[in-house]
């Protein structure tokens, strides 16, 4: 009876299944002119008797204006022509017909997935018979569109950009209206693209630096801006509100399969080399990517761009190789497997020069410091990830994280320190000759000498699983993710301390092996239930209970030995790099052990919350929607930790309970009236617990110069910060427009409190709480095209910083505490991108930095101005004159060599042959000055300024080819 009853049921609801309609949606455009082709006919035809379904007419999108009271409208030209086609879902094969009057149709076969409520077809390319079509491009060639909007997705047309042939994706993005690269972040309107994408997919992992430059550019088609529905409203067939900014990139359809390859060696003077491989392959459905680089003139390549604009140099001389093997395979719905491998090694030498002021009244503490860093490191890392959907409603992901790094530092350092009484004439001369000289100072001038090497040997050993699972469950996801983070660290610290002073101070020179082993394990776990629980045509909601729970676990064994114990064996020792990473013969461990400063912890932590998302839209608005999220949750943090230090053992342990809300409003515009705004609120509020090695009662003595303090008392800090973004667009005309503000006040802030030996210049410090912190920061920008075709575009903004804190540092423990301190600065920007014609592009910036501290006893005021500008010509022959110049103007700053002009100018010509295979290309680097890096930082306690040594000026000859298979097979076919 019940199986008769099952079945019953069972045919029952395929029934009804059955009788449901799938929407088919798309769009129809002419690919020569980028415009939809109004009341282009679409048809759907029955693959199994050609008997038509459904037809319809494509339209354009109406914009309605007001002006002056009046209403008028025009069809939007530069979006798609949208189609919509209900069907039966009974069917499971049809034939899709486009057509239009003077273009080829085009006819493509659909499969139907009864499961889908919504079948995008994407955008169907009708192309002008022969004869217009030639027609038609000799009209149109020089006013190719380069952006416009297909309903709420923004649309760049690639080859409107000027783009050379060798040039990477990063250089096409960069051109792009409305959007700038910073920190590796790409930012659309002043709002950060989430996801990079190709065809939808995330072939690159979510690397967005190496997706940038390892694309080449001219293979793209179309880069398109929009809210894409995340995996799980594509789980559940319903929007769970998942949405996220990204970039997808789509190639040109003849270099989809395609093999493409390049081989590049560098030669240039100042004994400076290179060379680099690449092999990269992607389709509908995989991306293979190979490439390998050694070079050893700063730089960290992927693909090599002809005209290389620097934004910011590095610090040092770089030797750097690198081996990376990318693969990514999604041949349908079902399965996905991304993985990477990649071996690199870095070697870099530095040397930098730094004057440190620290603020203190009556007299301000000076140091100068000459340092010489040489580092070593490899990486090895593999990675690996399986998506499966065991059925329709259910997907798992396993995930293998492993890296190994091999790390080796060695540091010759040396530093002088003196109280700020006057301007010496010593003041102004080198680290080396106030060395030389040091024994003609007084006590007066001179406070102390440090002499410092370091040699640092240290192994990481990293592993990462990952497993997560969704399952739908009446029509709503409940998902479980468990994450472990495990590594294993061992270092190996040799250090020689050699401490002078010119006055009556005992000096104090010390020797020092650290041999310390380090085990960290953390899990993470969350388990939530996504519930649709409202959803019309004007309201649509989610609710989301969840629970998570964090565990830490660490340990760490920190033997300290002081060798210069050993007296003789010490004594036969100098005191430079060269005597470090020896170790005394014999039975020394006993003799040199520090017990003082040696140490042993385990540390657990362990965070449990319990709460919910929830997430609201109103779409039933005139002019848009609006949507409100929340995330409230009730966590328990609890710390302990178990520490023995000079035979002592400490107990310590904290809980806290907090209540850490999230909320956020978020209004968009439906793109259907002139100007287009959104509007996004938020605010977000964290406890976060002290760390609890500063809540010791212990006195660490290991730095002479830096004394630790514990503090029982410390608490917990909790930060409310408040942001808002405004963004608004003028669709027809191209003007953009943003504002952006950000607000925290952090109460209870952890902070740093010192207090100096005038004898001595040392310091003892140790972490408090303070309720003066406040910080804010705003951004204004506006960006507009200069001519109608949108060949020059400039973009004009204006960025404000403003922070406030408490100053902790005081001169001696009488000395009554400072007031407040306040920093604030404004910083205009403006930048202009043009073309002209299709063989020459160019791009400038200017922007000053205004900033300003404000003390008790005294004001400072600096500032920085960058120019910068490239540009790239395609000349006639196939030679290819790109360059690039930066000048960086400082003034207010305390060494006065800082204060003038500092210029960069770079240039290449490049000449191609054998079909733009082969390409030979001349560079010249630094032709005014050589690199150099100069550093300037002020802060509410401090002045910084260094400069630090790079490259020298040289010149370049490169050889780059490259190829792909598979056109040329295809030519030679024909």
């Amino acid at each position: 009876m019940y199986k008769i009853l099952f079945i019953l049921l069972s045919f029952t609801f395929f029934s009804v299944s059955s009788a449901q309609n799938i929407v088919l949606t798309g769009e129809v455009i002419n690919p020569i002119t980028n415009e939809g082709l109004h009341e282009a006919t679409v048809k759907v035809l029955n693959a199994a008797n050609d008997s038509v379904l459904a037809s319809t007419k494509a339209k354009l999108n109406m914009i309605v204006e007001e002006r002056n009271g009046n209403s008028t409208g025009y069809l939007d030209k530069n979006s798609g022509a949208v189609f919509n086609l209900r069907i039966s879902s009974s069917f499971q094969d049809v034939v899709l017909i486009v057509s239009a009057s003077g273009y080829d149709s085009v006819k493509k076969n659909i499969r139907i997935d009864s499961e889908k409520k919504r079948i995008d077809v994407g955008t169907i390319n009708l192309l002008p018979v022969m004869k217009q079509r030639n027609l038609n491009e000799a009209t149109v060639t020089a006013t190719k569109i380069k952006m416009y909007y297909k309903g709420d997705t923004l649309v760049y047309n690639a080859d409107a950009f000027n783009i050379l042939k060798n040039e990477s994706l990063r250089k096409l993005v960069q051109q792009l209206p409305n959007t700038k690269i910073e920190e590796g972040v790409i930012y659309v309107n002043g709002k950060a693209i989430e996801s990079l994408l190709f065809s939808g997919k995330d072939f690159f992992n979510g690397n967005i630096d190496a997706a940038l430059d390892r694309l080449p550019a001219y293979i793209v088609s179309k880069v398109k801006v929009y809210d894409k529905q995340g995996e799980l409203s594509e789980l559940t067939g319903r929007d769970m509100h998942d949405k996220q900014y990204v970039m997808d990139v789509h190639l040109k359809r003849e270099y989809l399969g395609t093999w493409m390859a390049k081989l590049e060696a560098d030669v240039a003077t100042e004994k400076l080399w290179g060379g680099q491989g690449f092999l990269m392959r992607m389709d509908d459905r995989q991306m293979l990517s190979i490439d390998a680089d050694v070079n050893n003139f700063n730089e960290e390549r992927k693909m090599v761009d002809i005209g290389n604009m620097v934004n910011s140099y590095p610090t040092g001389i770089h030797k750097n190789k690198v081996a990376n093997i990318e693969y990514y395979f999604e041949p349908n719905n079902t399965w996905r497997f991304s993985s990477n491998a990649s071996v690199q090694q870095k070697e870099q030498k530095t040397h930098s020069w730094t004057n440190t002021e620290t603020f203190l009244a009556p007299d301000n503490l000076m140091a100068k410091n000459k340092t010489f860093v040489s580092d070593k490191n490899t990486r090895v890392n593999a990675y690996a990830a399986l998506r499966a959907r065991q059925t329709k409603k259910w997907q798992s992901k396993l995930k293998f994280d492993f890296t190994f790094d091999n790390m080796r530092h060695a540091q010759d350092a040396l530093t002088l320190a003196f109280w700020k009484r006057g301007n010496q004439d010593w003041h102004a001369w080198e680290v080396d000759s106030i060395w030389n000289n040091v024994t003609r100072l007084s006590s007066d001038d001179m406070l102390y000498t440090l002499l410092n090497p370091t040699l640092q040997k240290q192994k990481t050993f990293t592993y990462k699983p990952e497993w997560k699972t969704s399952l739908v469950l009446g029509g709503n996801p409940f998902n479980i993710d468990l994450q472990v983070n495990h590594n294993n660290v061992q270092n190996d610290l040799y250090n020689n301390y050699k401490l002078d002073y010119l006055s009556t101070q005992d000096n104090d020179h010390r020797r020092i092996y650290n041999n310390h082993t380090e085990h960290n394990t953390t899990v993470d776990a969350t388990i939530d239930y996504g519930y649709k629980y409202f959803k019309n045509d004007k309201y649509d909601g989610v609710f989301t209970p969840y629970i998570a729970f964090n565990h830490t676990y660490g340990n760490l064994s920190h033997p300290y030995y002081r060798l210069e114990r050993m007296q003789e064996w010490s004594d036969a020792l100098d005191w430079t790099k060269g005597s470090l990473g020896i170790l005394p013969d014999g039975e020394w461990q006993a003799i040199c052990f520090d017990n003082e400063n040696s140490y042993y912890s385990k540390e657990k932590k362990q965070t449990g919350s319990v709460g919910m998302r929830l997430s609201h839209k109103l779409t039933g608005l005139k002019r848009g929607n609006i949507q409100f999220d929340a995330d409230l949750g009730a966590v328990l943090q609890y710390k302990h930790l178990d520490y023995q230090r000079n035979e002592q053992s400490y107990d310590i342990d904290r809980h806290a309970y907090s209540f850490r809300p999230t909320l956020t409003m978020e209004y968009r515009s439906n793109g259907k009236h002139k100007w287009s705004p959104e509007l996004r609120l938020n605010y977000t509020g964290k406890q976060q617990l002290p760390d609890l090695l500063n809540m010791l009662q212990i006195e660490d003595y290991a730095d002479p110069l830096n004394l630790f303090r514990g503090n029982a008392s410390l608490q917990g800090e909790y930060a409310h910060r408040l942001a808002l973004r405004y963004g608004i667009s003028q669709r027809k005309t191209r003007h953009d427009m943003y504002l952006s503000l950000q607000y925290t006040r952090t109460h209870n802030n952890i902070v740093a409190s010192s207090i100096y030996n005038t004898e001595n210049g040392g310091r003892i410090y140790e972490m408090v709480n303070t309720n003066r912190t406040h910080e804010a920061n705003g951004d204004v920008g506006y960006s507009l095209p200069l001519d109608k075709n949108q060949r020059f575009y400039i973009t004009l903004s204006v960025r404000g910083n403003y922070r406030q804190n408490a100053d902790m540092s005081q001169l001696s423990a009488a000395t009554e505490k400072g007031g407040l301190l306040q920093q604030y600065g404004v910083t205009p920007n403006a930048i202009l991108r043009g073309t002209v014609g299709n063989k020459f592009r160019f791009s400038s910036r200017w922007n000053t930095a205004f900033s300003t501290i404000k003390q008790s006893s005294m004001d400072t005021h600096y500032r920085e101005t960058r120019l910068a500008a490239d540009f790239s010509w395609d000349l006639p022959w196939k030679l290819q004159l790109a360059s690039d110049f930066c000048a960086n103007i400082y003034n207010g700053f305390a060494d006065a060599s800082i204060n003038k002009a500092h210029c960069q100018w770079n240039a290449s010509l490049a000449r191609r042959f054998l079909s733009d295979q082969l390409s030979v290309k001349l560079i010249a680097n630094g032709i005014l000055t050589p690199k150099n890096n100069i550093y300037s930082s002020i802060n509410a306690t401090s002045r910084v300024e260094s400069y630090t040594d790079i490259l020298p000026r040289y010149f370049m000859l490169s050889v780059v080819y490259s190829l792909d298979w598979t056109q040329k097979s295809k030519r030679n076919t024909k």
